[in-house]
């Protein structure tokens, strides 16, 4: 506990007020829940909030935090501090994350009348596997494209033009958010969350080769 207050107070100091822009976005999609999205017109509309607007921003601190590798000549005095505490960073914001992605479904349900109607099984599962695929997407850039802007620009883009097409384009590609309420018996849908799940995955495994764990 001591660790995550030193590690929070660090990031903060170091992002200053680029620290708080995901809790920003985040107050953003709560009042699109509470305000905007209607129960009795299109009730998915809560959950494409989520997608769109707090989602993406969960790659937002640890994309900073390990920007710090990519300033030249820092990476071999650096690494090693940054493999011990990586696991740390990925459970500790994780968790940030999950906690306030809970509390917006929480609120989605309580504005659904209490009960578990507007809740299907997909989507449950679609939206913390969406954060990760976000949490290493980030990284993955970054260690790509060495560049913090450059990362969060790709990022941000493809999502803005992602939720304005609804994902009816062919580009940008793939085609990650739900927009309807999805039906289990879709082929697509299996396709979707299978290919979602195995990149996530993919990610992973490659942040964690960059960062030399393997």
């Amino acid at each position: 506990m001591e660790n995550s207050r030193l590690l929070f107070a660090f990031d903060k100091k170091s992002m200053k007020g680029a620290f708080y822009v995901p809790f920003f976005m985040w107050g953003v999609a709560l009042l699109g829940i509470l305000f905007y999205a209607s129960m009795e017109k299109d009730y998915y509309n809560h959950f494409i909030i989520v997608q769109g607007i707090f989602l993406p921003f969960c790659c937002w601190h640890l994309v900073y935090r390990y920007s710090e590798l990519l300033v030249h000549g820092a990476e071999d005095t650096l690494f090693p501090y940054y493999r011990k505490w990586f696991f740390y960073d990925i459970a500790r914001y994780g968790i940030l994350y999950s906690f306030l992605l809970i509390v917006l479904l929480l609120i989605i349900g309580i504005k659904g009348g209490g009960g578990a109607a507007v809740f299907d099984n997909i989507t449950l599962a679609h939206l913390p596997v969406l954060l990760l695929f976000y949490l290493f997407g980030g990284l993955a850039l970054l260690f790509m494209m060495r560049s913090v802007e450059l990362t969060l620009a790709i990022i941000f883009i493809y999502t803005v033009i992602e939720v304005v097409t609804l994902g009816t384009s062919g580009l940008p590609w793939p085609h990650i958010f739900i927009f309807l309420p999805p039906l289990p018996e879709d082929p697509e849908m299996t396709k979707k969350f299978t290919f979602l799940l195995l990149t996530t995955v993919s990610m992973a495994l490659y942040v964690a080769k960059k960062i030399r764990l393997f």
